[in-house]
């Protein structure tokens, strides 16, 4: 079967191959976990943590990862590997600072980012996420040398490892100190290959404008994705505080998933049509339409099927206690329809990243407002439907900047009718399904 796949994959396929396996793999985790002799104050602590990594590995992170092929497609053969090797630096002092700032600060941040009192493990923590820093701009390397097969490999075994890791330990009973010990483990691995990979570093040829205007083309994305995931961070910080109990913690964390299939594709195809409407935009929209198309013919009638089953298999697949998260996770599906739209990779490949950034943070503002009123009125349903609104607003902001100050028309990157078509039976799916 493997071989069969491989030999149809390009790279659009291979990228949404990459973080469908990133996405399934978290999703799975916590499914595997449920199932083992956590208590539901554990599966609390440990999506803690992993709602700081989240915080961390894609705050600046994915926006740092976004610029690197608008910088290194321009460049000189001779340039290029040596840039990749400064963007290598890069990620390492960040990581470097990161380690250092949360063992400094571990007592004052851990209750103000979760409202635990402390985590157990959270020192191993900062470690994997240091170990792990570095050797994420890999799947951008194999991209740029348009080496999908690698891409493949690279996510099957990275993304396998990380899931023994953690859940071998879990059904043993070693604890989250034990978890955190052999995620260090497969992370150290992982960031020698990226060594390897990249092979050995250049003497010389360094040069600091270039690293300069990669970062000056990624700030606006960095700060974009730090704002996108202080949203992320003032739903989860809110709840933490608001409710006050590991429980309830624990059925926003698993109640609000986005349908990682949606997320993961729609992810993969925004970076692989990145250097493709960087170097051909017209082309390169023709593109983007038809396999946005396709996203769309794969993803949302999935939606509609999880959608109107939602309380028949959600505590079957994750666990009984969690069976009031069911209804949370039927609004959060909805977000399918906004993350298929990708404007924003038009608008990465055209190096009109500051508009993204402005849009992020009135979409910060809207959903803080709108979260903070919701929740006294919906409570946690209220806060997704916070989100709902703000994703949104994201989406059609954007459109409009691209048709209003770059004349490229919705019906140029996107098939208005099979979408209108989809979303308006999404919603009456919704209807049913949420009113019982």
């Amino acid at each position: 079967m493997i071989p069969a796949l491989l030999h149809r994959l390009d790279l659009s396929r291979s990228m949404q191959l990459y973080q469908l396996m990133r996405m399934g793999t978290a999703v799975l985790t916590g499914i595997l976990l449920a199932k083992t002799g956590l208590t539901t104050e554990d599966l609390g602590r440990w999506e803690a943590l992993l709602f700081i990594g989240t915080l961390v590995l894609f705050t600046g992170v994915n926006g740092l990862l976004q610029a690197i092929a608008p910088n290194y497609l321009p460049l000189s053969e001779r340039e290029k590997p040596v840039f990749l090797q400064e963007v290598l630096g890069v990620f390492f002092l960040l990581g470097g600072f990161l380690l250092i700032s949360f063992v400094l600060l571990e007592a004052p941040l851990v209750p103000f980012l979760t409202g635990f009192s402390s985590l157990p493990g959270f020192k191993w923590y900062a470690l994997f996420l240091f170990l792990q820093l570095p050797s994420l701009p890999t799947e951008i390397y194999f991209l740029l040398k348009e080496r999908p097969k690698a891409i493949f490999w690279w996510g099957f075994w990275g993304f396998g490892a990380q899931l023994v890791a953690v859940v071998f330990p879990a059904w043993r009973g070693w604890g989250l100190e034990g978890m955190l010990q052999l995620l260090c483990l497969q992370a150290a691995i992982k960031v020698l290959l990226t060594f390897w990979i990249l092979g050995p570093f250049s003497k010389g040829h360094y040069r600091f404008h270039r690293i300069r205007g990669y970062l000056r083309l990624a700030w606006p994305l960095v700060a974009t994705s730090f704002t996108g995931n202080l949203i992320v961070f003032f739903d989860t910080w809110l709840v933490a505080h608001w409710f006050s109990d590991g429980s309830t913690f624990a059925i926003y964390r698993y109640g609000s998933r986005e349908f990682p299939l949606a997320l993961a594709l729609a992810t993969a195809l925004g970076t692989a049509m990145v250097p493709r409407l960087t170097a051909n935009l017209a082309e390169g929209l023709q593109e983007l339409k038809l396999r946005s198309t396709q996203l769309l013919h794969t993803v949302l009638p999935l939606t509609a099927l999880l959608l109107i089953s939602v309380h028949e298999w959600f505590p079957v697949v994750f666990h009984p206690n969690l069976a009031s998260a069911a209804p949370l996770f039927s609004i959060y599906l909805l977000l399918s329809l906004s993350r298929v739209l990708l404007p924003n990779s038009v608008l990465i490949g055209l190096s009109d990243t500051r508009i993204i950034l402005k849009v992020s943070l009135m979409e910060l503002v809207l959903k803080v407002v709108t979260g903070l009123l919701f929740l006294q009125v919906w409570g946690l349903e209220g806060l997704a439907w916070s989100a709902i609104l703000s994703f949104w607003f994201e989406k059609i902001a954007l459109g409009t900047w691209l048709w209003k100050q770059h004349s490229i028309t919705p019906d140029r990157w996107l098939d208005w009718k099979t979408y209108g078509f989809y979303s308006i039976l999404l919603l009456l799916l919704f209807v049913m399904v949420h009113g019982k």
